[in-house]
């Protein structure tokens, strides 16, 4: 099974047309006008899953340049969960294909970095493997945690495993790997 979302704003067009050669012409864009439409849907290889459809249609002018404000991990899950899951549009254990938006990707864990301040550190070692006494520099301690291997954890991963399903991420960049791209 596929999933993907994409927006778009009902009033875009493009700025030049074609002409029969005698005058200039531009289209005249309508700034703030129409509506931004947010689609996410599923796709399985008998076609489009029912009630799996979100649309979400807001005025342009309430909308952000892009749409990371309507389209949140939270909302993304809650999706996710109730009209995948829950609801399950299809009898089997499937193989769910995304690719890795960060609203898809978002960790249970959260490693640290190099920005993260000791404490953080330190809570996340005492969670995953032993600290070290005494406890050495950041960039010591943050190798150490490289070494040991923790496997990061999703939360979509994780909510479809405890539904028997599994969840594949696609490479960062390669969305054409996803056949919805096409559609």
């Amino acid at each position: 099974m596929y999933l993907d979302e994409t927006c778009f704003n009902t009033h875009d067009v493009v700025k030049k047309g074609w002409n029969d050669g005698t005058c200039n012409y531009i289209l005249k864009t309508p700034p703030s006008r129409g509506k931004h439409v947010m689609v996410l849907h599923m796709r399985g290889s008998e076609g489009w899953l029912e009630n799996c459809l979100y649309l979400s249609v807001k005025n342009i002018e309430d909308c952000k340049a892009d749409s990371h404000d309507e389209m949140t991990a939270q909302v993304f899950e809650n999706w996710f969960k109730n009209h995948l899951l829950e609801n399950p549009p299809w009898d089997r254990k499937c193989l769910i294909v995304t690719d890795n938006a960060s609203n898809h990707s978002w960790q249970l864990i959260r490693f640290p970095t190099k920005n993260s301040n000791v404490k953080d550190i330190i809570n996340f070692m005492r969670n995953n493997i032993i600290v070290p006494n005494p406890i050495p520099i950041n960039v010591v301690i943050l190798q150490e945690i490289k070494s040991a291997n923790i496997s990061k954890k999703y939360a979509v991963e994780e909510l479809a495993g405890s539904y028997g399903h599994e969840v594949l991420q696609l490479p960062p960049y390669n969305c054409i790997l996803n056949s919805l791209e096409m559609i």
